[in-house]
């Protein structure tokens, strides 16, 4: 499977959008308002997915390369379950949280 798939998306979003429950910000808000107010830190960033980047590289979500690689293999999109190194897996999880964190701020 690719990561561009609908289901990937649909997974990656979900994986995003736990971060921001409402349980961990104190407040009744949907994930969803949670992560643009989040957003709303990084508005001198160029783009969205500057931002969502900055983010993950930052430790908002996934900080072990094991974790990123479990999230990554859970997508579907490594069927042949070939090794990859640290910084490759650093470098796809970072990227794909940016996307869809872009995606989500359009909507």
């Amino acid at each position: 499977m690719k990561s561009n798939t609908n289901e990937a998306k649909a997974k990656i979003n979900a994986h995003i959008l736990s971060y921001f429950e409402p349980e961990n910000y104190g407040n009744d808000a949907p994930a969803i308002d949670n992560l643009r107010d989040q957003m709303k830190a990084f508005d001198y960033m160029p783009t969205a997915y500057n931002g969502g980047h900055y983010m993950v590289e930052g430790g908002t979500f996934l900080t072990y390369t094991q974790d990123m690689t479990n999230f990554l293999n859970s997508l579907g999109i490594n069927p042949d379950g070939k090794e990859y190194p640290d910084h490759k897996i650093f470098e796809q999880y970072c990227h794909l949280i940016a996307r869809q964190i872009a995606e989500l701020m359009e909507f």
